[in-house]
């Protein structure tokens, strides 16, 4: 019975191992410049909200993403909130799954490449109570969310993870885009490792 047991649990790991390779051969990289010139909204967010919902036809599943803005870098408005909505959910004993598709974690910040304000799946229920937030599609699936994560923002496919402070300075001076908080006052990028080697310098634990 053990052997079974674990004969099962080889073939299904190897089954979702290739199944994921799958998915990564089926993604095409969308390059910074693709993404920069082609999103009207980009923007680093925090998750705050998330919640499943139906569509008009009440056929396929999304996911309305609540994002509180720290800084805009193109498309800037005075909200300091946006909807990011994502395929795929759960709602009541219904699920839809999408892959690859973008993802959102609590407690994490993300570069994020959006549409413009999206009028035909976007969730009318939020739209009439929030008739004044912006509900967006992503600009390129999960290359439009870029999670920061261990310091740096990670971008899988096509760029080298960088910090804050590094993705700040390459689009200010590649793309000409400034960050700003929505109120208009410039932010400026943390960089985790200038943080821990100050702290280090500062305890005298150097060498």
């Amino acid at each position: 019975m053990k052997s079974r047991l674990t004969r099962y649990f080889a073939s299904a790991a190897i089954i979702f191992f290739l199944s994921i390779q799958s998915v990564a051969a089926q993604v095409v990289p969308v390059s910074l410049d693709q993404r920069v010139a082609n999103s009207p909204i980009i923007a680093i967010a925090k998750l705050v909200e998330q919640e499943s919902y139906w569509d008009d036809k009440r056929a396929n599943i999304y996911t309305r993403n609540v994002l509180e803005i720290k800084a805009y870098l193109k498309g800037a408005s005075p909200d300091n909130i946006i909807v990011a909505i994502s395929p795929g959910g759960v709602v009541g004993n219904h699920a839809e799954y999408v892959c690859p598709s973008e993802t959102y974690q609590p407690n994490t910040d993300y570069l994020v490449f959006l549409k413009d304000n999206e009028s035909k799946t976007d969730d009318k229920s939020y739209r009439t109570a929030h008739p004044g937030i912006r509900q967006c599609l992503s600009y390129a699936g999960m290359q439009s969310v870029l999670p920061y994560q261990e310091g740096v923002y990670k971008d899988l496919l096509a760029e080298l993870p960088m910090t804050e402070e590094q993705l700040l300075n390459r689009m200010k001076t590649s793309y000409r885009l400034e960050a700003k908080h929505p109120d208009g006052k410039k932010v400026y990028g943390k960089n985790i490792y200038s943080r821990i080697i100050t702290a280090v310098i500062i305890s005298g634990q150097y060498y």
